[in-house]
């Protein structure tokens, strides 16, 4: 069912599909005008499905590190489909995967495969809170963690306020649980993690957010989070981090200075498992 425009490809898609799309952001509602759609892509660029080449600076987030249709890459991926595409069993193949994520990650001790960020971080999430035995998370304005209803939450801008879903469907019980302060302030977060302290299982973060545009952390943000994590005894618990700024090194080692307890990492390798995390110091929670 060839579509000769992204505009008319779009109009078709939304008769089917809701939204048009199968993830908002895709939907071009806040830039206005059809989503492009793609028809082929190879190396560095993506086709159009008018023929208009575009050279990608999002590579499937992070997972496309050699590019696209790469020749090794298409080699390997049929290679392995030969032998079957999905088992519902444990493969070698997995394990295999695990040491090479750990010979990346050297803080990493243990590790479960998932299929989606939004799926890591809502497990990571259940295990801080089942850990601690307390409910709150502490997020920050305009980081993105998948669509799990913890973290379709806003706390507006300024200091901490009463949090609000960004989502209908999300129960107003939940969102109460879920705190979210604006990034790169250091003294609101040292307050509200104070203020919160006795009810909060864990942090979450993006080191270098880019869901809303690419920002920076300030100097010394980062590491002073960490530092503060510490000293008030986040630390004893898993703190979150979530980090999907590089594919080849670990938040320790780019700009944050120290990697979190607990760390959810999206979408670094291609194919079945889709993201990852893992606990630092916490096989007794892990099991």
């Amino acid at each position: 069912m060839a579509v000769a425009s992204s505009a008319k490809a779009f109009e078709n898609a939304k008769k089917h599909i809701a939204g048009g799309v199968d993830s908002p952001v895709r939907a071009f509602n806040e830039v206005k005008g059809a989503p492009v759609f793609i028809s082929s892509a190879k190396g560095p660029y993506i086709r159009s499905i008018e023929g208009k080449k575009y050279l990608d600076f999002c590579m499937s987030w992070g997972a496309l590190i050699h590019g696209h249709a790469d020749s090794d890459v298409i080699a390997a991926v049929k290679r392995a489909a030969e032998n079957g595409t999905g088992f519902g069993c444990p493969t070698n193949a997995e394990t295999e995967l695990a040491v090479m994520v750990k010979d990346a990650f050297p803080s990493i001790e243990t590790l479960r495969f998932v299929s989606s960020g939004t799926e890591a971080v809502m497990s990571a999430v259940r295990l801080a809170r089942g850990y601690t035995g307390k409910d709150k998370i502490i997020k920050f304005d305009g980081c993105y963690h998948g669509h799990s209803d913890s973290m379709l939450v806003a706390a507006g801008s300024g200091a901490a306020k009463a949090p609000g879903a960004s989502s209908a469907g999300v129960p107003q019980g939940t969102a109460e649980n879920t705190i979210s302060i604006p990034f790169n302030d250091i003294k609101i977060f040292e307050k509200t993690l104070i203020k919160n302290l006795k009810h909060t299982a864990a942090v979450i973060m993006e080191p270098v957010p880019a869901n809303m545009g690419l920002v920076l952390p300030m100097d010394g943000y980062l590491e002073s989070v960490r530092r503060l994590t510490r000293q008030y005894g986040v630390r004893r618990r898993p703190g979150i981090f979530r980090d999907k700024s590089r594919p080849d090194v670990s938040w320790k080692n780019n700009r944050g200075g120290a990697a979190g307890r607990c760390v959810r990492r999206k979408k670094r390798y291609n194919g079945p498992a889709g993201a990852i995390w893992r606990c630092v110091s916490g096989r007794d929670a892990l099991g």
